[in-house]
């Protein structure tokens, strides 16, 4: 149990680390792979509503964890390759998405695992007004120097009028 706790808090950590700038999508280098330094990851649009698709345009190939920073800071891991938990699944299996170009998320109907110590279902991920921030790596669980590739959106938490 406290194994548990303190990974929790390492990882939480470590998503502390990366800044959270105002640009619509940027590329941190580190010791990964060559092919996952010249990824890229773009989303559009930018301005979100519920009900509205998140479109992720990523080069490939990839890393395989993919998550979102919500509004309130919250981690939800979309994809992610290494087994987090029995009771938990990714939206797909990541060796797939590794080679994905492209893919969608609805802002009222996908859900993930939020990275919350006793939140052990998966939630809706857009659920609040403000600034989200998707992440794209090779192990977004580590600091081990993957290449972090992140791009912002703003969504309202209100249908388009």
């Amino acid at each position: 149990m406290n194994l548990r706790i303190s990974l929790a808090i390492a990882i939480c950590l470590s998503f502390l680390t990366v800044s959270d700038v105002p640009a619509q999508s940027k590329t941190r280098q580190g010791s990964g792979s060559g092919a996952s330094r010249k990824a890229k990851l773009k989303c559009s649009p930018q301005k979100l509503f519920r009900g509205d698709t998140l479109t992720l345009d990523m080069t490939t190939p990839h890393g395989g964890d993919l998550a979102v920073r919500t509004a309130d800071g919250t981690d939800f891991f979309v994809i992610y390759s290494t087994k987090v938990s029995p009771a938990t699944r990714p939206l797909m299996d990541a060796e797939r998405f590794m080679r994905l170009g492209q893919l969608t998320l609805v802002t009222d109907e996908t859900k993930a695992r939020p990275w919350v110590y006793g939140r052990e279902k998966d939630e809706l991920i857009f659920t609040k007004t403000g600034w989200y921030q998707v992440r794209l790596s090779e192990n977004l669980m580590s600091d081990d120097g993957s290449p972090l590739h992140t791009c912002r959106v703003y969504y309202v938490h209100r249908r388009r009028t």
